[in-house]
């Protein structure tokens, strides 16, 4: 996608190499002009007065795209291109975006792990069933998620209760996704020599008895 440039492109004569990715022009005046009703905006959204798809059907309204609309358009458009700077420069941004990626993958990978029967595949035909088994799932998928991470701080607390240090960034690669710990097949008790005293084979059933 093109990165948008604030400046005359003579400005940006200095870098050669991003003239490929600096493609157009981000209307910086619109944005100021604007600039108090974005911020209204954005407190709506943030304390929950209006909701992003009301808000998003208000400024769609209509023959002619909203001025408002607009300016939220290209201020956008001008963090999408400050948010691709900071990946391209930063080293630790982008070891700390694969890590949150990481993270969804990791309960992906839990959910496929838990819903095992059937391949995970969602056998009821009726819509409000699959719903109920969906969130089902995410329930049971929370609940070790959160046990998983009781866990791990019991075992970080052993650890630091003995002396020993445990750097923040390591706890940062800690998943509690992880399903190592956990056994989706349950506990089955057999007591084995009942089984055996009864002999090789069960007694036939009686065909009058139900």
């Amino acid at each position: 996608k093109p990165r948008w440039w604030p400046h005359p492109a003579s400005h940006y004569e200095r870098w050669p190499l991003a003239g490929p990715l600096l493609s157009q022009h981000v209307q910086i005046d619109l944005i100021a002009e604007h600039w108090d009703d974005l911020r209204r905006i954005a407190g709506s959204l943030i304390l929950g007065y209006v909701s992003a798809s009301l808000l998003v059907t208000r400024l769609q309204a209509g023959s002619r795209q909203h001025p408002l609309a607009k300016a939220l358009l290209e201020y956008g458009k001008l963090m999408r291109t400050l948010h691709a700077l900071r990946w391209f420069a930063e080293e630790a941004f982008r070891r700390r975006i694969g890590r949150q990626l990481n993270l969804g993958e990791n309960l992906n990978n839990l959910r496929r792990f838990i819903a095992y029967a059937d391949a995970g595949k969602e056998k009821h035909r009726h819509h409000e069933d699959q719903s109920m088994q969906a969130h089902c799932l995410t329930l049971v998928v929370n609940i070790c998620v959160l046990s998983t991470t009781w866990y791990i701080q019991d075992a970080i607390e052993a650890e630091e209760a003995l002396g020993k240090r445990i750097a923040d960034e390591a706890k940062v690669h800690t998943s509690p996704a992880h399903p190592s710990a956990i056994n989706p097949y349950g506990t089955h008790n057999i007591d084995v020599a009942a089984v055996l005293g009864r002999g090789r084979r069960r007694p036939l059933r009686d065909p009058k008895r139900r």
